[in-house]
């Protein structure tokens, strides 16, 4: 294992990336809903169209940055978003990146809010592209344990 923490490796860089298009797609589901549920939107119709447009936006944004793409096990539960962003590269800062294989490299990162999650991402490079894996793992107050936490 080759700790390179290089926050320019191409795997780092692709994992920003689906941060940045995850942040976008979330404070747009957050802003809508809050319109939703003030009573601002109440167009039953528009609303679905709303949330089939959303879910065609994530299943791009997964295709393009998760390896197993819209398979990802918490894929559906995107839609019921929560009241603040889950990727924020503002409040997720990276601690570590290690290069297990040349096709493979380890990220962690540590939540700078809520819970102060520590979060290890996977990434493996299929051909030219760096893909997330849907195996995110946490762990809470640096314990050494990591569990489950999938995208």
């Amino acid at each position: 294992m080759k700790q390179v923490h290089n926050e320019n490796h191409p795997a780092v860089l692709a994992l920003k990336d689906f941060f940045f298009d995850m942040h976008g797609w979330e404070v747009e589901m957050i802003n809508y809903n809050e319109k939703v549920d003030s009573g601002e939107i109440t167009v039953e119709a528009e609303v679905k169209a709303f949330f089939h447009r959303q879910r065609e936006k994530l299943k791009g944004i997964f295709r393009k940055y998760v390896d197993v793409g819209e398979q990802a096990t918490r894929f559906d539960s995107f839609l019921n978003s929560s009241s603040e962003p889950i990727y924020d590269q503002d409040r997720e800062q990276i601690v570590s990146v290690n290069e297990q294989v040349p096709n493979k490299v380890i990220v962690e990162t540590i939540q700078t809010h809520a819970y102060h999650y520590k979060i290890m991402y996977t990434l493996i490079r299929t051909g030219d592209r760096w893909f997330v894996r849907d195996n995110r793992k946490y762990s809470l107050n640096f314990e050494t344990k990591w569990k489950s936490y999938p995208l």
